[in-house]
């Protein structure tokens, strides 16, 4: 997994992709498992989809 946006860094975009399927550390294993793509928005906002077909949206406080 790579995050080529300047304003996301790896270890960030792995800290909130732990967040939003549920666990308390990043595992590769369970995001390739479970990660289809994940959208990133010019205001900072991730959208995860989910290989399951849903779809949720992350936003930086």
């Amino acid at each position: 997994m790579e995050c080529h946006n300047p304003n996301c860094t790896d270890y960030k975009l792995r800290q909130v992709s732990a967040h939003m399927m549920g666990l308390e550390e990043f595992s590769e294993t369970e995001f390739e498992e479970r990660i289809e793509e994940i959208t990133a928005f010019p205001d900072g906002s991730l959208e995860f989809h989910f290989k399951e077909g849903r779809a949720e949206k992350w936003q930086r406080a």
